[in-house]
């Protein structure tokens, strides 16, 4: 094909044979010359002769051999067309080189674009741009108004990206158009990427509770699609920033949905009352145990009844908690080890709570059930919490006599639980007095962990006592 003085359609292919076989740029500007001095300039080089250069070199992910390529189609006096700008953008944007991709951009708007073929890459650079964080929202706008004023459907990515970007603007108009003009259009897995999107950032928590419920507004409002399991996470993540009351409103939402898929099981009664228990907030509590007396498709379990002691005894109701404790004991379920932890945390503040743990103890030993140090713990907190100065003697007399009656040496998690349970600043001066004497290491232990003291002057370790349902 060299030697039979190639047509122009061959030179080119025959460019692109020399730069697959390694020749360089200058190699491959010389073999240029030879061609069309060879044809007497019947032939010669142009745009199509440099795009395909180009497409070759993107081909080998070489994005800086496809720029000499259009600086030599330049130094040739060939002027780049639609189809360069388009390629530069797409391996620009490859590269991360964004103000390499918006310059390409800039010059592709004096070009003629046929099937709008540059849509799919002013998606990718508007979506880089936002992600990026280093471009004004007017130079990102600028571009996205390019794109309404042609009326073409923006990509799932791009309504992403520009609705978080509105949000973080506190603009949820700009959102609430952005969707309505594009989200019904999508497929459902299309609109599934969306979602996902906005979930992410509702419970990402470095953005605030004001962001954060702006954002699940707007999944309420045109996802009603999403499931139990995102509702959820969502609901779990306000309890985790404090705010019970959003998320008891998401609860609610769950619970008054048409779809069987979205309402709530016992597994989520479950998880919202463990998020009322850690919020300590009365008026969720009693909000959302009205809505499961009367939720006929709940069956009670232990689990459900751990949950519901757990909320009722950190709102300040022991009495009501232990209420539960009862129901446990009479189904034919019976009681998990973590219902008898919780009903002794009950038995703690609840009154005469100690005569209750008595009687739990006093079962667990006629049935033999096994009993670790972490019960022991439980229930030696129980009763120093709710006892008088005899029955926390008692209770220091059986710490110490815990290795010769059951082989069990007392640790600092079992003390601490002690005296975190003490009531009133002179039992507990006193209950320290004993615990440094005869427990010194431990005391040690607990002192390098931490203690907290509120503002009535009761100390606390800074212990993990909790217990799930």
């Amino acid at each position: 094909m060299i030697e039979e003085r190639p047509k122009k359609s061959s030179m080119d292919i025959i460019l692109q044979w020399a730069a697959g076989t390694g020749k360089g740029v200058e190699e491959i500007d010389r073999m240029i010359n030879v061609m069309e001095r060879e044809s007497s300039g019947s032939i010669r080089a142009d745009i199509v002769t440099i795009n395909r250069l180009v497409k070759f070199a993107i081909s080998r992910n070489n994005p800086y051999l496809a720029e000499r390529y259009i600086a030599l189609g330049e130094k040739r006096g060939i002027r780049p067309n639609a189809t360069t700008y388009l390629m530069q953008m797409d391996y620009r944007l490859f590269v991360g080189d964004l103000d390499g991709a918006r310059a390409a951009y800039g010059k592709l708007q004096a070009e003629e674009i046929f099937n709008n073929e540059d849509v799919p890459l002013i998606n990718r650079l508007i979506q880089a741009m936002v992600s990026s964080k280093r471009y004004n929202f007017d130079a990102i706008m600028a571009i996205v108004e390019d794109l309404n004023a042609r009326k073409t459907r923006f990509e799932p990515a791009t309504v992403s990206a520009l609705s978080l970007l509105h949000i973080q603007r506190d603009e949820l108009i700009d959102v609430i158009d952005l969707l309505q003009t594009h989200a019904y259009h999508y497929s459902s897995e299309a609109r599934g990427r969306v979602r996902e999107v906005f979930i992410d950032y509702c419970l990402d928590h470095n953005n605030s509770v004001s962001k954060a419920w702006d954002t699940y507004t707007i999944i309420s409002q045109f996802f009603d699609e999403s499931d139990r399991e995102d509702r959820t996470k969502i609901m779990e993540n306000f309890f985790a920033r404090h705010r019970a009351d959003m998320a008891v409103h998401i609860f609610t939402g769950m619970r008054q949905h048409a779809r069987a898929n979205t309402r709530p099981t016992v597994d989520t009664y479950i998880s919202c009352l463990s998020g009322i228990a850690q919020t300590v907030d009365e008026e969720a509590l009693e909000q959302v145990h009205n809505q499961l007396r009367v939720d006929f498709r709940i069956e009670p379990s232990t689990r459900l009844n751990n949950a519901l002691m757990l909320a009722y005894n950190a709102c300040g109701d022991p009495s009501q908690s232990l209420s539960f404790w009862e129901s446990i004991v009479r189904s034919r379920e019976g009681p998990t080890y973590e219902s008898i932890h919780i009903a002794f945390r009950a038995c703690e503040r609840a009154p005469f709570g100690e005569r209750t743990a008595r009687k739990i103890w006093s079962r667990l030993r006629r049935m033999e059930v096994e009993i670790d140090s972490s019960m022991w713990a439980s229930y030696l907190a129980s009763l120093v919490g709710s006892g008088d100065y005899e029955t926390m003697a008692e209770c220091m007399q059986t710490v110490e006599g815990l290795k010769a009656e059951v082989g069990l040496k007392p640790n600092s998690f079992m003390l601490g639980s002690m005296f975190n349970a003490v009531s009133g600043k002179g039992k507990q001066d006193d209950f320290e007095k004993w615990f440094r004497d005869r427990y010194p290491d431990e005391w040690e232990e607990l002192e390098k962990i931490g203690m907290v003291t509120s503002r009535h002057g009761a100390r606390t370790f800074k212990i993990d006592r909790s217990v799930s349902p």
